[in-house]
């Protein structure tokens, strides 16, 4: 019986380490550390006078997802980036809200990849921001998108 006890504390600390390693969160902006905020600057997609209202990591980098990768509302825009430091697949993307259409959230219906919002810009292009959270932190962060989104363009 002892056996089958540490067999089963073994998974679930093994569970939690592995959803914390390759979750970071939704967080607010003003949560992040002068560091993070460079990063995202370095990036390129993130200006001086700009304010991330929320940002999301599903990043391996246990020490600190956000400088992996990340998905992010701003004022200004909506960005998601993928950092990959062991190759060139590096990946930056984000339009501003003046050039986006429509906003569409994809709650996970057993998709591997979780829940995302299609970010549809105006004329043929398109990208996913993921939020791979629970679907109550996917719906937050999708409505501050979608607030930030109507004000910028005064919806």
């Amino acid at each position: 019986m002892s056996t089958m006890r540490s067999s089963s504390l073994r998974l679930i600390i093994c569970i939690a380490i592995l959803s914390l390693a390759c979750n970071g969160g939704v967080r607010s902006g003003s949560d992040l550390s002068s560091e993070e905020i460079e990063h995202i600057r370095d990036l390129g997609i993130l200006d001086t006078n700009e304010v991330i209202l929320v940002i999301h990591s599903q990043s391996g980098n246990i020490r600190n997802p956000f400088l992996q990768a990340g998905n992010f509302v701003s004022d200004k825009r909506i960005a998601s980036y993928w950092i990959d430091p062991d190759s060139s697949e590096t990946s930056v993307i984000a339009a501003y809200h003046s050039s986006i259409d429509t906003l569409t959230t994809h709650y996970n219906n057993g998709w591997p990849a979780g829940n995302y919002i299609k970010v549809d810009l105006v004329g043929p292009n398109w990208f996913n921001v993921y939020v791979n959270n629970d679907k109550e932190h996917a719906r937050a962060f999708y409505e501050a998108a979608l607030a930030a989104w109507r004000k910028q363009r005064g919806i």
